[in-house]
């Protein structure tokens, strides 16, 4: 059942830029950044009502934001949650295969 959970022993899994190669019409360097983190979700203290209202666990948090020029660009996302590091990773190859599609189809060529 979901209840408010507070977020203890995080741990940074991964975190990698990947530059697609290919610059946006003003000529920055188009790219993102993936960021893999695991925690374990723990019941919120009964005087608070407030947290991640999830089910208790451990978890693998998906992140990612878009970069230009390896800086951060735009809108961040509030991620995805797996319960195991190999559904963040195929979440993660997959997200990447589309994004580099997306930024060769938004290349700009003199």
């Amino acid at each position: 059942m979901k209840q408010h959970t507070k977020i203890i022993n995080e741990v940074l899994i991964s975190d990698n830029h990947h530059d697609f190669g290919c610059n946006d019409k003003r000529g920055r360097r188009m790219g993102t950044r993936i960021i893999i983190k695991s925690f374990d979700a723990v019941p919120q203290d009964a005087d608070k009502d407030y947290g991640w209202l999830i089910e208790p666990g451990h978890y693998f948090r998906l992140s990612f934001q878009v970069t230009r020029d390896g800086e951060r660009y735009g809108a961040s996302n509030s991620g995805k949650l797996f319960k195991t590091q190999a559904e963040a990773d195929g979440a993660a190859i997959a997200y990447l295969s589309g994004a580099r599609k997306r930024a060769g189809a938004n290349a700009y060529s003199n």
